[in-house]
């Protein structure tokens, strides 16, 4: 390996953070990052091809000494990638941050090789959240969401500004650590 594979190695630790859309599971956002890591991690600049000593006849000093030997170096292909394979080929990944269906968008923190011990830490931290929530009065669906079947609908004139940021504010109340 040489020395910027080597190091780029070493120093791919900690947490990050990644946004997920709306479209992707996590774990499939997990292995799409995992996947990226490991394909460019290989495309670094690997350590110089070793050489061999190969011991053969000389054919120089044949007619002089027909048992003389010389040494030619020829190529190593031990480390060859297509005899050993990619030198990456697993790298630890883990979701700290969950919380996002497949359903939501957002900021998703991971964390590579070593800094998968510092999730214990991430999560006593209670960091703040913040929501943005979009929705339509009047609809009820089967599932919650907009894309559910509509099972029952009814007026919201009812509903006011400050009624609203009341029931928002009692929620906000409820959920702080």
């Amino acid at each position: 390996m040489s020395k910027q594979a080597r190091k780029v190695w070493r120093d791919l630790n900690g947490l990050f953070a990644v946004y997920k859309p709306s479209s992707l599971q996590p774990k499939d956002v997990k292995q799409m990052v995992q996947s990226v890591l490991i394909e460019d991690l290989n495309k670094l600049e690997l350590r110089p091809q070793k050489s061999l000593a190969k011991v053969v006849q000389d054919i120089v000093r044949i007619d002089e000494n027909p048992s003389a030997l010389t040494e030619v170096r020829v190529p190593s292909y031990t480390e060859h990638v297509l005899v050993r394979g990619p030198l990456y080929s697993d790298i630890k990944v883990a979701v700290v941050s969950g919380g996002l269906d497949a359903k939501m968008s957002g900021v998703m923190v991971l964390a590579v090789k070593l800094g998968t011990k510092d999730i214990d830490t991430y999560h006593t931290t209670l960091m703040s959240k913040t929501y943005t929530i979009k929705g339509q009065f009047g609809f009820a669906t089967d599932n919650h969401d907009a894309d559910g079947k509509i099972w029952q609908k009814s007026t919201f004139d009812h509903v006011t500004q400050e009624k609203f940021e009341r029931v928002i504010s009692n929620m906000q109340r409820s959920h702080q650590k």
